[in-house]
């Protein structure tokens, strides 16, 4: 859900954005280059979770949207603009299938369907909710202090995430 609070962003003011700060070209392109990245690293993320289990991509994944959000905010060229979509294109572009893939591996097979439901409506309401919430830091900061609570909020998850991995080793060297 704090991902995409952040990608909610993305999706509601990267255009505004790409005009106020004069990247009228990084904002034109920024879609194409956040699709080819999705393209490209979204199947690699799934094989790489099979091959090597999921806390070597989700770790990665997670930082590198937040390297992403922060490059968005700091933006002062098309090509830092666009690099900051390809890294959030690596990283929240995989978030959805990493995630289901983890969901379904935790839990037994009956309940496949909800652990799958779960997860989208955890996205969907970070959607639904980050331009709202982060919408109401334009007036008083601007639009690239949106980014940088976008990149906080990602922190957040990887954090969040991080936790659960030492949470579980705990416990299973308890066991």
């Amino acid at each position: 859900m704090l991902g995409a609070i952040g990608y909610s962003a993305v999706m509601s003011y990267i255009g505004t954005y790409s005009e106020t700060i004069g990247l009228l070209l990084g904002g034109s392109l920024f879609y194409i280059a956040y699709s080819i990245a999705c393209l490209i690293f979204r199947p690699i993320s799934g094989v790489m979770i099979d091959r090597y289990g999921n806390h070597v991509v989700m770790v990665p994944i997670l930082f590198t949207m937040i390297l992403g959000f922060v490059a968005i905010a700091l933006a002062h060229s098309n090509l830092v603009l666009l690099l900051g979509a390809v890294l959030v294109g690596i990283g929240y572009g995989s978030i959805p299938s990493a995630g289901q893939t983890i969901a379904v591996q935790k839990v037994k097979l009956n309940k496949f369907s909800l652990a799958t439901s779960t997860l989208y409506i955890a996205l969907d309401l970070g959607n639904g909710i980050g331009p709202y919430i982060l919408g109401m830091v334009v007036p008083i900061y601007g639009f690239r202090a949106v980014y940088m609570c976008s990149a906080i909020a990602a922190l957040l998850a990887f954090l969040f995430y991080i936790g659960v991995i030492i949470k579980s080793r705990k416990e299973n060297v308890a066991v």
